[in-house]
């Protein structure tokens, strides 16, 4: 009898362990990378109001309680930082590989940020900044 029970609660816990597993959603690293990208520019955002200028660099960036505060892509490299001359910021990832191009998991994303109007005074006071500054490629 003490043998048919162990074996009822292993299979009970084998089922449990199943269904558990079942309801385990695994996120895709290119969502965790552009996930990773629209926070550390919600973080930038706060930096330059206070700093009233762009980091050197994402090690600068404020932490936000309640957020993972990542600028790693979903493979877990640094993202690509940059600033152009005339105030665009780039966050970048080369995608699986690392290595510029490809296709599907490999592809490279960019995205880019205004960080100031056309006669080059900052534009990041605006509230709607994080959601209106991004720079959209042709399509």
């Amino acid at each position: 009898m003490r043998i048919r029970t162990v074996l009822v609660v292993v299979a009970a816990i084998a089922v449990l362990a199943f269904v558990a597993n079942s309801f385990v959603t695994t996120i895709p690293p290119h969502s965790m990378t552009l996930t990773a990208m629209t926070e550390t520019h919600v973080r930038m955002h706060l930096y330059m109001l206070e700093h009233r200028e762009c980091p050197d660099s994402l090690s600068e960036l404020p932490k936000r309680d309640g957020y993972m505060n990542r600028t790693t892509d979903g493979w877990g490299r640094p993202l690509i930082y940059s600033v152009s001359d005339d105030g665009v910021i780039s966050l970048s990832s080369l995608g699986r590989d690392g290595m510029v191009g490809g296709t599907g998991d490999d592809r490279d994303d960019t995205r880019r940020f205004r960080t100031r109007n056309d006669d080059g005074t900052l534009n990041i006071d605006d509230d709607l900044w994080t959601v209106t500054s991004e720079v959209h490629a042709p399509k």
